[in-house]
């Protein structure tokens, strides 16, 4: 990366702050907000360390980070702003990933290297979102935009709607992976989510077994936990979860059970049920290409594909003109 061109900052951007998001007024009067000192979260989700309470495995890609500095990280209910109350590192000669509970405290650590963090208010961080460092210098709202912009840019990507499956992922990048498949797949998403299942997210999919698509009744997960509660209510609600810690194995699976799902669909589509319909005069919308109407379902129950034919009556003659296939209900 190169420096910033504000020659009386160059010191102290070059020594020790490596690059920073901040806002400065230049000779026109105009802001300006660059990026510097960035961090990314590692650990699939924040987690108890004895004796520290909830920390976080960061891993600081350049410049440097300090007891005290206020951090501004990418939370699931919203942007976090807190401050740094200790580094820790793994003691001389043992591994970060070791069951070990030795750490060395540390006031400063310079990139590149893993750290964990300890502060306030970590219970919510996403993994893979960006961290930023503030100090006077810095307008705190812009940087809460900056941090959570890769997740609205995700939620931008995306066009959720009432009927689809719900994917869930360690982090940012590999949920954007699931998202990218399933486009590709022509798959709908009714939601997404950073981090491990609980029952909320069990219901959320449940939903669509009360749809007309119970077939979008299930949650593909990458490399995160279950929970033992959402375990048993998507047992006890027929909610099909593909998990698995290898993102090819599991699009695989979900590939040939999508695939049974067409063919299921192609066989249900030979077959014609029974439904009785009276049509509503006041409510016929349109009359041709396509036909658009209201009707009172009578009898049997009214399903897409389904092909509809009016009767019509000429003295003692009854015969069925045909009208089409049912393309849409609402």
């Amino acid at each position: 990366p190169v420096v910033p061109h504000f020659s009386h900052h160059r010191r102290r951007f070059t020594r020790s702050h490596g690059f920073t998001r901040s806002t400065h007024s230049n000779t026109h009067g105009r802001q300006t907000l660059r990026r510097a000192r960035s961090a990314r979260l590692h650990r699939p989700r924040s987690q108890k360390t004895k004796s520290y309470g909830t920390t976080l495995d960061v891993i600081l890609v350049n410049g440097a980070l300090h007891r005290n500095d206020t951090i501004v990280i990418g939370g699931m209910e919203g942007p976090i702003v807190t401050r740094i109350k200790t580094l820790l590192t793994p003691a001389a000669m043992i591994e970060m990933r070791s069951k070990s509970k030795e750490y060395d405290q540390l006031d400063e650590v310079h990139g590149a290297r893993g750290v964990r963090l300890v502060a306030s208010g970590l219970e919510h961080a996403m993994a893979g979102s960006q961290l930023y460092v503030a100090d006077r210098h810095h307008d705190i709202e812009q940087l809460k935009d900056a941090v959570m912009g890769e997740w609205a840019r995700l939620m931008a990507k995306i066009h959720r709607q009432d009927r689809g499956v719900f994917v869930m992922a360690s982090t940012l990048g590999s949920l954007e992976a699931l998202l990218d498949f399933l486009t590709a797949e022509k798959i709908p998403v009714a939601g997404i989510a950073v981090g491990d299942i609980h029952k909320k997210h069990v219901m959320q999919a449940g939903a669509m077994l009360e749809s007309e698509f119970p077939e979008f009744a299930c949650i593909l997960a990458f490399n995160v936990k279950l929970d033992h509660e959402a375990e048993r209510v998507a047992r006890e609600m027929g909610v099909t979860i593909f998990m698995e810690e290898i993102i090819y194995t599991l699009q695989k699976r979900f590939q040939e059970h999508w695939d049974g799902v067409k063919k299921a669909r192609q066989r249900a589509a030979e077959v014609s049920f029974p439904v009785l319909l009276d049509i509503m005069p006041e409510y016929v919308i349109r009359q041709k290409n396509p036909i658009i109407l209201g009707c009172k379902i009578r009898e049997g129950k009214l399903r897409l594909g389904t092909p509809i034919a009016a009767l019509v009556r000429k003295g003692e003659t009854v015969t069925a003109m045909r009208l089409g296939t049912v393309g849409s209900i609402q």
